[in-house]
């Protein structure tokens, strides 16, 4: 069946495309922009199509003959909404690889709409959620009645710009946290703890991560935090940012983002491979009871590539039935172990 890479153009869709096309996939290559997008069809022997992420109707036709559409120009945001109304009136499976909240609030609550539409609809299928959301579940299952979890993540690697350009965005919101079922905002660098992600504990800084949202659909655990590594400066220069103006704030993000666009690119070569990252999760229940799982897992963008073919395949094969689901509650208990190159660290 043919399916689609929309933003095959930026950084994280042509990855996921070359090593689709490694693996023996075909996939049709689109984004708005046609010369780097014909450049890479052709490099790689693809067909491609050219069309922007703005109107539901244009993006429909472009998807009739779709089976299932991998969303990767971000930021989701601003790009979804359009994507998925065309996905319901042309029958298109849609996932993506967002790692934003408020994307997986509006489509979590949406699963009878997308079921009676017959189509799947999956975000979160790269290293934003796929890996901590699995690990969440199997966290879930050795400790049933946790009433807390921590999942936090160390990258070693440097990140692209369009996951930059998200994690700049997502610091305008505030920080975010889930408490007694809700989400709730709270100033950025409010929250910190320590956390050994490898063998020491190192500062960390809660963050307004996608499992926030994610991980309460999948365990039903009522309060959840993730969090990354944090220097002390970093924690002192987002209280910093959580006292300024949302004007303000706004204006630096736009330069902060063009500034981004211009100047970053994402890591190649040997820092791609060599440069791996930690998983973090944790859960408490109310008897004080606690149970930790650590792993060590490639680099942030090659989980994402495998994370989301796997989840490609899986919806293409019939395997997960019409809805909105998390990664863990579409794939299943052993969703997480068929990350290839993850290892466990034991205490």
């Amino acid at each position: 069946m043919d399916w689609m890479i929309y933003g095959a153009n930026g950084y994280t869709g042509e990855l996921i495309a070359r090593v689709a096309v490694a693996r023996g996939l075909r996939p049709i290559l689109a984004g708005r922009s046609e010369k780097p997008v014909e450049e890479l069809a052709r490099a790689l022997n693809l067909q491609y199509r050219i069309f922007s992420c703005e109107d539901p109707q244009e993006i429909a036709k472009s998807l009739q003959d779709i089976s299932l559409v991998l969303h990767c120009a971000g930021p989701f945001v601003r790009t979804y909404r359009p994507m998925i109304q065309a996905c319901l009136e042309s029958q298109t499976h849609y996932l993506d690889v967002t790692g934003e909240i408020l994307v997986f609030e509006n489509l979590l609550r949406r699963s009878k709409e997308f079921k009676q539409a017959g189509i799947v609809v999956m975000p979160g299928v790269g290293f934003d959620v796929y890996p901590t959301d699995c690990l969440a579940a199997s966290l879930k299952k050795e400790l049933p009645d946790a009433t807390h979890l921590r999942l936090g993540f160390q990258s070693l690697g440097p990140v692209g710009p369009g996951s930059l350009i998200t994690m700049l965005q997502g610091f305008y919101v505030r920080c975010a946290i889930r408490e007694d079922g809700e989400i709730r905002l709270i100033p950025p660098g409010s929250k910190v703890r320590s956390i050994a992600f490898q063998d020491k504990k190192v500062l960390a800084m809660a963050i307004p991560w996608g499992d926030v949202s994610t991980a309460y659909h999948s365990t039903k655990i009522p309060n959840i935090e993730v969090y990354i590594p944090a220097t002390r400066l970093k924690v002192l220069l987002m209280r910093f940012i959580g006292w300024l103006s949302p004007g303000l704030l706004g204006s630096i993000g736009n330069f902060l983002e063009g500034l981004i666009r211009k100047q970053v690119s994402g890591p190649k070569g040997s820092v791609l491979e060599e440069k791996g990252a930690f998983l973090y999760g944790e859960v408490l229940n109310a008897a004080g009871k606690r149970v930790e799982k650590k792993y060590k897992c490639p680099n942030v963008y090659s989980v994402t590539v495998d994370a989301a073919l796997i989840c490609v395949n899986d919806v293409l094969q019939g395997k997960v039935e019409p809805g909105a689901w998390t990664p863990s509650k579409a794939l299943g208990d052993n969703a997480l172990q068929r990350l290839k190159g993850l290892e466990p660290l034991h205490r």
